[in-house]
Formats: C-alpha cells, sequence, structure tokens
C-alpha cells in the first residue's frame, strides 16, 4: 500500500489530528488542536480563531455534517459549534449552568444524527448525552451512567445510531457498551467478561449490519457483539498487549481498519479474528505515520487516518494500467528501454535490464538471457529467426531464437572509423537501416550482412538520428537533432526539412515523424506536437493544449486510429479529429521511464523493474463529472463582503469603480489520480473558455458597467467535463456614461452651438456697421474735395494727444491715424506706408480703441474738440 501524507508544510494547522470527516460535497474536514480546516486536494481553507472564525475553541474533538448540509463541530472545553456554509457563519451552543435546557457539558466527544432526523451529542468527564433541538435551541439531557455503580472516568466515546431500529442509540463508553432506548428513555449497560478486571472500556464502535456491534476497546483491541442473542464473540486481544482501538471504519464485508492509538493503522478480520498492523515508518513517506492514531476514515477506495504525526491517505488501487514486473535476480531493477515482439514472444532490454527478456505471450511465462548480454542495449530489431541487438559497446549481436544463445553479428565492410550506432530499423525484406550519431544511416544486409552507407552525407555538422518513417510514397523521413531527413530511395537523394512551427527555437530536436491513414505527418519534437498537412502546420503545445509536456519523443496509432503520444510526463491519448487529450501518468499507475511501442494491438510501456501492457480498448474511463464550487470573489484584491457564502449567491451587484475583480474555484480532488482541469469565461467579455493552467483563478480588470455572466467548469482526467457553475455580475455605469447624461451633454452642446452662433452673428453685424461707417466717412471726404471744402485744420501731435490718453499710440498707429483723418482710404494709406490694407485696418482699430471711438468721423470728433 502506497500512501501519502499531509502535514503543517502543506497546509494543516497542526500536525495533531483529533477526526477527520467527508462532506456531502465531496471536500475533506479535519480536526486538530489548532482548528477546524477544509481540505479540497489542493490547499487547506482554515475556520479557526487566528482567521477570524467565531470558533470558541481550536482543539476540535468531532465534526459531523447533518441531513441539513450543517457541519457540526464538537469543541474539547466550548461545547458544540454549527457552521451554515450558506452563509459561511458559526452558532455556537455552551453549557449554562442556571439554564437547564442548555447543553449539559462543554467537552464534546462524538456527534450523531439518527434515521429521525435527531442531533445526539456524547460528551465527556461523566456528563452524558443530549438531543439538541436547533428549533428551539434548547436540549434534553440523559445520564447514560445513572445505573453505572463503579467508579472512574464515565464518558461517552462514541455515538452510533441504529440503521434498523429507529429509537436505538449505541454508546461506546468508558464504562462499557450501552444501548439506549430513545423513545422510552432507557438506557441498557452491556456486560462484557473484561469487566472483571476493569479492561471494558470502549473508545470506539461501529455497526456493520443489522445484528453486529463491533466494539473498539481501550486496551483489548476488538470484539464483537451479537444484538440478537445479547453476546459477545470474544475476540478481544489479550489486554498485556495494549492495542487501544481508538476507532474504526469499513475495509470490506469481512475487514475493518482499526486506528490503535499507541500502535498506528491496523486491519481487523472478522473470519480470522486477527489484527494486523500495516507496516509503518517515520522516514518512508509511502507507509502511514507510525505512534499515535485517533481516527480512521474509510471513503470507496479511500483511506483517510490522524494522528499525531499529521495525516496519512491511502487512494486504493490506482492503477489503471496493469502493471508486469520482471523477477531480477542480480539487480535490484532495471529499465526497460526497447522492446519488440512481432512474433508469439515479447523481447526487452534497456539500462541496467539484466540481459534480454523474453516473455510468452500466451503463457505470460518469463525469463532473462544473460550469457553474452551487456547490461545496456541501446536497440532491437526482431526477425523470424533472430533478434538482433544493438549493445552497450554499440556494437551489433544477435539472440538465436532457435539455441537461445547470442553471438555476435559478424558484420562485412564495416567502416574503419568507429559508427555510434543509436537504433535498427526494419525497412525491406533485404534491409534494415542503422541509425547513428554523427555518422549518417547504414543499410545492413540482412542476408548478407554486408554494411554500406545509405547516402553521402556532408562530414560537417552531421547530426545525431533518433527515428524513421517510410512513408507511403516510399520516401524516407529520418528524424535527427537537429532537422528532418528525407530520402528518396529512387534517385537516392536527400533533402532537409525544418519545421517552421519552431525554427525560431532554439532546441530544434525531433524525435520522431509518423503518418496516419489521412496520408497527414505528425511530428513530435522538443517544442511540442507538429500537424503536417498539406504543407501546413499547426504547433501542439502545453501552451495551446492539454498535452502535458512539450517533448513529445513517441507517436503511436491504436486500431481507432487514435493517437498516443509518449513525453517526459507519461503517456497522453489525443483525438486527432477534434485535439482532444488525456493525460496517464504515475497517478495512474504509469512510470514512463522507458521505451513506448505497439505490439500486435497493444501499447507497452516500459519503466522501472518491468513493463505495463494494455489494449486501449480495456481502459476505463470514468465519467464521474467533477463538482466545482466557487471559494473566494475578491474586488480589487480585497474581500468582497456577501450577505451568503459564494456558493450560494447567484448575482453580484458591483458599482463601477469595482470593476477590477477575481474569483475562485475549486473542485475536490482527493487524491493525484483525481486531479481536475478547469476552464472559465465571462460571457460578455470573452470569445471563449478559457484553460486555468496552473491556477485556478480568473482576474478581470477595468470591465465596463453592464451585465456579465461567470461561468467555470472542470474535466475530470478521462475528459468528461461538469455542467458550468455560474454567477451573474452587474457592474454599473458611471453617470457620465448613462443616457440621460449623454443627452445632456447633447442638449449642452446644441446650446452652446445656438448662443455661439448669436454672438458671432453680433459680432459681424457690429463689424459690417462699423465698416458701412468708414465707407460713408470715406465718401464724405470724397464729396468735401469734389466741393473744394477744406477739412478742419487739424494740428495734431502724437506727443500731445498721448498725454491726453491712458493707453498711448505707437508711431505706426499715429501715422495711420493722421493719414485718416487727413482724408485718405484706406487703401490709399497702405499704398503710402507700404503696408496691407488688412494691417490698416488692424492699427485703426486698435487706435479706435485707445481713444474710445468707433469710427473716423468719432475719431475726427475726438482730435477736434480735445482741449
Amino acid at each position: 500500500m502506497e500512501f501519502h501524507r499531509l502535514t503543517k508544510e502543506d497546509g494543516l494547522p497542526s500536525n495533531s489530528v483529533h477526526c477527520i470527516f467527508k462532506d456531502k460535497q465531496g471536500f475533506m474536514w479535519m480536526g486538530t488542536v489548532n482548528g477546524l480546516c477544509r481540505y479540497d486536494g489542493y490547499e487547506f481553507k482554515l475556520y479557526n480563531q487566528q482567521n477570524g472564525y467565531a470558533l470558541p475553541d481550536d482543539l476540535i474533538n468531532d465534526i459531523f455534517q447533518d441531513s441539513d448540509g450543517l457541519i457540526w463541530i464538537g469543541t474539547n472545553s466550548h461545547g458544540v459549534s454549527i457552521l451554515d456554509p450558506k452563509i459561511d457563519s458559526i452558532t455556537t451552543f455552551k453549557h449554562d449552568p442556571n439554564d437547564p435546557n442548555s447543553i449539559p457539558g462543554d467537552r464534546v466527544r462524538k456527534i450523531a444524527e439518527d434515521v429521525n432526523g435527531k442531533i445526539w451529542i456524547g460528551f465527556d468527564n461523566g456528563i452524558g448525552l443530549c438531543n439538541l433541538d436547533l428549533k428551539t435551541g434548547k436540549a434534553k439531557n440523559y445520564d447514560p451512567f445513572a445505573s453505572v455503580e463503579k467508579k472512574g472516568v464515565k464518558a461517552i466515546r462514541a455515538v452510533v445510531p441504529d440503521q434498523w431500529r429507529p429509537d436505538t442509540l449505541w454508546l461506546a463508553t468508558t464504562s462499557g457498551l450501552i444501548a439506549f432506548d430513545s423513545k422510552k428513555e432507557r438506557f441498557h449497560v452491556i456486560d462484557h467478561p473484561l469487566e472483571k478486571i476493569n479492561r471494558h472500556g470502549l473508545f470506539a464502535a461501529y455497526q456493520p449490519d443489522k445484528n453486529t456491534i463491533l466494539g473498539g476497546f481501550y486496551y483489548a483491541g476488538i470484539d464483537e457483539y451479537q444484538i440478537n442473542n445479547g453476546m459477545w464473540n470474544e475476540t478481544y486481544s489479550d489486554v498485556d498487549e495494549n492495542i487501544r482501538t481508538f476507532d474504526i471504519a469499513k475495509k470490506s464485508n469481512t475487514e475493518y481498519w482499526l486506528a490503535a492509538r499507541k500502535k498506528g493503522l491496523a486491519i481487523y478480520e472478522t473470519q480470522e479474528k486477527e489484527i494486523q498492523f500495516i507496516d509503518s515508518d517515520m522516514d518512508n513517506h509511502k507507509s502511514p505515520f507510525p505512534g499515535f492514531t485517533y481516527t480512521v476514515v474509510a471513503d470507496e477506495e479511500k483511506l483517510w487516518v490522524g494522528g499525531v504525526n499529521g495525516v496519512s491517505f491511502y487512494d486504493g488501487d490506482a492503477h489503471k494500467f496493469p502493471f508486469v514486473p520482471l523477477n531480477f535476480a542480480q539487480k535490484e531493477y532495471g529499465r526497460i528501454t526497447v522492446a519488440t515482439g512481432e512474433y508469439d514472444k515479447i523481447y526487452l532490454a534497456g539500462v541496467s535490464g539484466e540481459g534480454l527478456w523474453e516473455i510468452d505471450k500466451k503463457t505470460k511465462n518469463q525469463r532473462v538471457i544473460t550469457n553474452g548480454m551487456s547490461d545496456m542495449v541501446y536497440g532491437m530489431l526482431e526477425l523470424e529467426d533472430k533478434v538482433i541487438i544493438i549493445d552497450v559497446l554499440r556494437s551489433l549481436k544477435y539472440f538465436d531464437k532457435a539455441t537461445s544463445e547470442i553471438n555476435p553479428l559478424r558484420v562485412k565492410n564495416m567502416p574503419e572509423s568507429e559508427i555510434v550506432m543509436q537504433s535498427i530499423h526494419e525497412w525491406t525484406s533485404e534491409y534494415s537501416l542503422i541509425l547513428t550519431a554523427y555518422s549518417g544511416v547504414y543499410k545492413l544486409n540482412l542476408v548478407t550482412n554486408e554494411i554500406s552507407p545509405l547516402f553521402k552525407i556532408n562530414s560537417q555538422n552531421i547530426p545525431r538520428y533518433h527515428d524513421m518513417l517510410v512513408a507511403s510514397d516510399r520516401k524516407i523521413w529520418f528524424s535527427t537533432d537537429q532537422d528532418i531527413v528525407i530520402y528518396d530511395p529512387r534517385n537516392n537523394s536527400t533533402t532537409h526539412f525544418q519545421p517552421e512551427s519552431i525554427s525560431s527555437k532554439k532546441n530544434q530536436l525531433i524525435y520522431v515523424v509518423r503518418e496516419d491513414e489521412n496520408l497527414v505527418k505528425w511530428i513530435g519534437s522538443s517544442n511540442g506536437l507538429i500537424k503536417l498537412e498539406n504543407d501546413e502546420e499547426e504547433l501542439i503545445n502545453t501552451s495551446n493544449s492539454n498535452l502535458p509536456s512539450n517533448n513529445v519523443m513517441e507517436i503511436l496509432f491504436d486500431e481507432n486510429q487514435s493517437m498516443w503520444l509518449g513525453t517526459n510526463e507519461g503517456i497522453s491519448k489525443m483525438d486527432p479529429i477534434n485535439g482532444e487529450i488525456i493525460n496517464y501518468n504515475k497517478a495512474d499507475g504509469l512510470d514512463h521511464a522507458g521505451c513506448f511501442v505497439k505490439i500486435d494491438d497493444y501499447l507497452l510501456v516500459g519503466s522501472y523493474g518491468g513493463y505495463s501492457m494494455f489494449h486501449p480498448n480495456s481502459i476505463q474511463f470514468s465519467f464521474d463529472v467533477p463538482k466545482v464550487f466557487f471559494t473566494d470573489f475578491k474586488v480589487r484584491n480585497q474581500d468582497y463582503p456577501l450577505e451568503k457564502s459564494l456558493d450560494y449567491v447567484d448575482q453580484i451587484n458591483l458599482s463601477y469603480t469595482e470593476n477590477f475583480f477575481s474569483f475562485e474555484f475549486t473542485s475536490p480532488a482527493l487524491s493525484p489520480r483525481q486531479k481536475v482541469q478547469f476552464a472559465y469565461q465571462l460571457e460578455g467579455l470573452d470569445k471563449g473558455w478559457i484553460i486555468a493552467e496552473k491556477s485556478r483563478q480568473a482576474n478581470y480588470t477595468n470591465l465596463d458597467g453592464g451585465n456579465y455572466l461567470f461561468k467555470v467548469k472542470a474535466r475530470n482526467r478521462d475528459g468528461a467535463w461538469s455542467e458550468p457553475r455560474t454567477i451573474s455580475i452587474f457592474i454599473g455605469t458611471p453617470f457620465w456614461e448613462t443616457w440621460w447624461f449623454y443627452s445632456l451633454c447633447g442638449l449642452l452642446i446644441v446650446g452652446s452651438g445656438f448662443v455661439f452662433y448669436k454672438i458671432r452673428v453680433r459680432i459681424l453685424e457690429h463689424r459690417a456697421e462699423l465698416e458701412a461707417q468708414e465707407l460713408r466717412f470715406e465718401a464724405l471726404q470724397k464729396r468735401l474735395q469734389e466741393l473744394n471744402a477744406t477739412p478742419p485744420d487739424i494740428n495734431l501731435d502724437i506727443i500731445d494727444l498721448n498725454n491726453k490718453l491712458n493707453t498711448p499710440l505707437s508711431e505706426r498707429e499715429f501715422e495711420v491715424l493722421k493719414l485718416s483723418l487727413d482724408g485718405k482710404t484706406n487703401s490709399e494709406i497702405g499704398e503710402e506706408l507700404f503696408i496691407s490694407t488688412s494691417t490698416v485696418k488692424f492699427h485703426l482699430r486698435n487706435t479706435y480703441g485707445k481713444l474710445g471711438v468707433n469710427n473716423r468721423k468719432e475719431a475726427l470728433d475726438y482730435v477736434v474738440k480735445a482741449p
């Protein structure tokens, strides 16, 4: 049995765990000496006082969930607390010596619900038993020890409602087993042979069927009480063995788990009446914690054990893939890296593989051939009568199937320079191909054993050849650590092909090339999987798919044309049509540390100590979809207050300033093989589903006002998606983006435009009037000249004039004014002063402003009349 461990380093509030409970949603609750916590397989949520919960005592003795979903928490010194998951709030009931309807004590040991829906609480220190009614808040108290005459600690350690007798409770107490008839309110103390030596105290009880109660004794292991005849089977242990049974859980119909306080985890076998302890070692992290063990919970295939050192849990038989161990004699283990099985046997070898392994396909019998074999094999090619082998010295040998002997393969024309052979492959009935590191490709004549280069190579920058594909057009695609070399045997030519999708990558290693039934090429590289169809490439990697690793080292096709990919993170099944990927790894009992090959219709995975071999159609897929739960909602990275627990909220209303928010979500995944993948989408923003890679969080920033719908779903390891969980989000719109603000702005713009128009018209009218006056004045001057009239004699001096003005005239302004009053027109002034008519008008306007007049006539009057 391979266990996993949880300690404070993983997030437990304390290593001392007194109780464990699995709720209806699939979460594990753990009560420790430092508070309550909930575990979802990823992290712990703490409910202790330090984290703001109104839990009156951090030492937890029991956890229970009633039929209404409320979590009951039995504390060590402050009564019973009830957590309502809907509002994430805790209510506590304590003993009040002045209130006979309060609970009888504050040290709670056990909580249970009978088939009638009544909650029963067992207390320590002789206080007794009570039925607490939440509707009234009143407790009805009972004393089961009233008829117990012997002195000593009188405490209830377990409360077991009888599922077949609705009014019966079985109490495991320090005074023995007590039956309680809740209808008649009558207790019956059941005698036990150990009572004679005062070792009959019970700390645990379990009812496996209608007629049996298993009693866990404080000193003597376990015994079976037969309800129908009122007799004990007397299967208890010798008290000198000091087997202190603190908890009992079902393993099978004939086996039960025991939490033995000082001795660890054990199994009780009802047929043999024996207790067997599970080996444990503090330093062996694959074993349960040794020593003090308080609680054990069994759930289907899983087992949870709590004690003073933390939590140990066993995931059951996690092996989807049957593992075949190899019976190594001389080595502790070996790693299978090459395999073949073209006929009636399977041949395996590898690193520290001890030799050549032969497995009969029918009988599964195995044997190892060591004579003449090296400790490491790089490649094998099976023929009808022999198996050609590339050994550690990069030399060729062969296994003779008839004699079971391994002999050197005497090769003719072997190059004088050493060639580092990597692998050997079938090509034609006459030739095989040997791939090398830095020496190119050689062809081996299987009849004459002559060897020769397949094609000429450039002596510089020769790559390492990894694998080969004989394509449907007879061309051979060689994968190398640089690119793909394509050899055409019809004209003995080679071309190089570098996939464009990875051409910019630093490492461009190509592991393998395969061709499917539609003649589509699939390329496994160090940068992911490449689909090559009609000269168009599609790169599939960890950033855009569920691929667990970018190192795709093998590609196989099963009889259904599904693709199987070998990576350094296990193997993956991929649907080539929709791209759906399902991953398998150590969590499924699959340790892909070696080869990955197809033998007949089976797939073989080499690993340490043996191999796994399976038919793709035999894999059982789980259609139990994960349950998704919301765990947190933050606005601007701060927890957002809600009236209900987030899982019970349908809509969240936010102001326009709260448009930065995030969701956190989870799904109980209590073992490595249960880990799920999440996808989320915000309708109204996201165009499609977004895969949550490593985090279980979705963040959104600077959203516009409006209605949104947040959705999240989860997929199990076999590809089954859950229905989305949803929460509606409404973000208010700032007033400057509302319709009425837009309307008001429109009115203001229209109104402002109208006012501006009216002002502009007034200005233009006034300017036109001034220009008309100027024209009239000029016309008058001309008329006077025509009548030989002489304008008034104006003796104009700039100094005298400026002394009368608040703002003096410039010399140019004075010149323009003087010429204007002399009767010259604007154009004549401009010609005389060599300036434009518009400049003349500009100076006149400035001059008029300084004189406080509007036209030439008024200017003339001002000059003439000025003292």
